[in-house]
């Protein structure tokens, strides 16, 4: 997966951080099995692929208006979506701490979107992007 953009560039790389952090905190806190984390890198990588489906299917849809692409990118970001269904049933069949890990590592993305905004709103940081 290469990612293009910057704020693409940015998410994954605040995202990243967010992840080790989590980590490190399971780790030393509460001392997990490797399951968790194993639940919780699956969801991550997840959550790297639909972040990078979503975001060549709104930037191939902005910038494009051919009929091909209409057809194609949303059968991606479908696909993508079933996919994550998937992962989530064989998640849950293999144990609820691996199925939390995993739905917590989809989540991460979306954390770090939330993070960054009230950081913007409070006045903590100033991003940029053109």
């Amino acid at each position: 997966m290469v990612f293009k953009e910057k704020t693409e560039v940015f998410l994954v790389k605040r995202s990243i951080i967010i992840t080790l952090v989590l980590l490190g905190f399971l780790i030393i806190i509460f001392e997990v099995n490797k399951e968790v984390i194993f639940g919780l890198l699956t969801g991550y990588l997840i959550s790297l692929l639909r972040l990078r489906i979503l975001s060549d299917t709104v930037t191939t849809l902005v910038k494009k208006a051919a009929n091909h692409v209409k057809k194609r990118m949303p059968a991606k970001y479908i696909a993508v979506q079933m996919l994550t269904i998937i992962v989530f049933i064989l998640a849950i069949k293999r144990s609820t701490p691996f199925f939390l890990a995993c739905f917590a590592g989809v989540l991460i993305i979306q954390l770090t979107i939330l993070v960054n905004s009230i950081s913007e709103l409070l006045g903590i940081t100033r991003n940029n992007f053109e």
